[in-house]
């Protein structure tokens, strides 16, 4: 959990079932690597965003 006037930062992230799996039968859609890859991708950014602000307190 965030807490903002402590310098900590939270980020909530919610991704639509539809968009990789068939909510029928709970199976992965053609789309999940390509949603994976972003998610990865999406995840380095932040990762590195984050790094960056680390050494600029320093």
């Amino acid at each position: 959990m965030g807490q903002p006037s402590d310098n900590r930062h939270s980020l909530q992230v919610e991704i639509n079932r539809a968009l990789y799996m068939n909510e029928l039968n709970y199976e992965k859609t053609e789309n999940f690597l390509n949603l994976q890859k972003d998610l990865v991708g999406l995840s380095a950014f932040m990762a590195e965003y984050v790094r960056e602000q680390l050494q600029k307190r320093d």
